[in-house]
This record gives C-alpha cells, structure tokens and sequence, in this order.
C-alpha cells in the first residue's frame, strides 16, 4: 500500500513552483491499523538502467517538508501509529531542501514514532548529519541500494553511487549510533550477464565495511533500458509474459550464474 501524496512542490526547468492539496489517504478504514505508509516524493533524478521510477514518473516532484511532519503527526497523535514506512525513490535527494528540515521538525515536535525505508536511501546523499538525523529521528529499518561493488557495473547502470562513497555513508552511520547489522544494503542478483562471481564480491564487500548485505532479485521491466539486453541473455519469453519478470525463476539466468548459484548465495547469506 502507497500513501497519496499531498502537498507536492513541483521543480521543472521550465515551470514556477506548484503545489497541490489532496487529503490524506484513508488508512483508518482498515479495522486494524498497526503502520503507515507514506511518500514525500515522487520519481527520482537519477536514471538507473534496471529501474522504472522515471517512467512511471516524468520528473521529481517533492512536498513540503512541514505538510510532511503534519501527515506524520496527525496518524501519530490521531491513531498511535507508532511505525511509518517511506516508499520514496528519492527522500535524501537534496537533503537540505528536504529530509533535514523535515526531521528537524520531528525532533522538534518531539514525535515518537519508528520509521522505515523499504525502497531503500541514496548513499550518495549521505553525510555526518543525516545519519545523525536518521539515528535521533527513529529510523529502525534503513535499506540502501547499493546493487554492486563492480566499478563497471555501477557505471553502466546509472552511476549513481561509487565504493568510496559507500564506505564513507557506512562510517557516518556507525558513528551516529546504528550498528552493522542494522544497516542493511541491496545487492542486485541477476542481471543481464553477470557472472556469481561478481555477487560474491559484492557480498564481501559489504560484509568488509560491517554492514548486513541483503540479495534482491534482478526483475526486466520493459521500458527500462536495461530490458532489450534481459531479452537477449534470457531464456524466457520476456517479451511476451510478464510472468517472467519475476523473482521465482532468475529471468537472466546462464551457465556463468544459475538458479542454483543463487539459492546457494541466499542460502549462505541465511546462515550468517
């Protein structure tokens, strides 16, 4: 479930700033309300070649960081919701203009609440005083997308994050408070043409810096530009079933990283 954006701020190189109002989502009407989700912004500036955002989202539209800690006060203080998940592409993008003010505002207001990001932050927006922010505002669960070690790999997907850049966002996140195991890290599996071996250095490499690697499943999405190349290196009809494009058969598998390359990766990652 997707919270109803509210409040946005609209940046487009050729259009003065906009904002719309529309109410909250309905959440109360569940007869069991144990968490939220919300989103502050929409679409996302970077263009990462295995991703959908930017076509499911022309442009990057952000609210108002204060209309933002209103929605999160009134599920707060209205329903005791003590657990809100971001489902954001994009809530560290610019963080002086958005995440700061807004969890400044939360420390200030002094709200209680755990927060949650599943879609995962942008390490490269990382620095001593949002990881300050994410610790003292109550993120419990932080999920970045880091997807590769592979300096080629993270070139030819989107460029949107590099190795030293990593490690610098781990330090600063241990030094606010989180421990490894609570900074938890995506490593894409499965893409067209890669190889195990290229996943096992990935894994290393963030088991290096401390943090917990968590594999996710590479999944083509047509449209994206990464899906003609998933075409060609799958032996599924890609194109034609949708079925496919999911997480139960590793669409892009090969002789250089198979089904059961990857159940052993997930396996190994288990029993840690």
């Amino acid at each position: 479930m997707i919270a109803t954006l509210t409040n946005f701020e609209l940046r487009t190189p050729n259009s003065k700033l906009r904002t719309e109002e529309l109410p909250y989502p309905s959440f109360d009407l569940y007869p069991h309300l144990d968490y939220v989700c919300i989103t502050t912004t929409r679409g996302c500036p970077f263009r990462c070649t295995y991703c959908a955002s930017p076509i499911l989202s022309k442009g990057f539209v952000r609210r108002n960081p204060l209309k933002v800690v209103d929605e999160i006060e009134h599920w707060t203080t209205q329903f005791h919701i003590h657990n809100i998940a971001f489902y954001d592409d994009g809530l560290l993008v610019e963080p002086s203009n958005h995440f700061i003010p807004m969890m400044k505002e939360v420390i200030r207001r002094d709200i209680q609440c755990n927060f949650h990001t599943p879609n995962a932050l942008h390490i490269s927006e990382m620095d001593e005083e949002v990881a300050q922010l994410l610790f003292r505002g109550g993120f419990r669960t932080i999920r970045f997308g880091f997807e590769t070690s592979i300096e080629a790999t993270q070139i030819e997907t989107g460029g949107k994050v590099d190795n030293q850049e990593f490690r610098r966002a781990i330090k600063y996140l241990k030094r606010a408070g989180y421990s490894g195991q609570e900074i938890g890290v995506y490593i894409m599996a499965g893409l067209p043409g890669q190889r195990v071996g290229e996943v096992e250095e990935s894994l290393a490499f963030v088991k290096e810096t401390g943090a917990k690697p968590i594999l996710v499943e590479y999944s083509p999405i047509p449209h994206t530009p990464l899906f003609e190349k998933a075409k060609k290196s799958s032996q599924f009809d890609l194109e034609n079933e949708p079925l496919y494009h999911n997480n139960s058969i590793l669409p892009c598998q090969w002789e250089g990283f198979t089904l059961s390359d990857f159940r052993r990766l997930k396996e190994g990652l288990r029993g840690r």
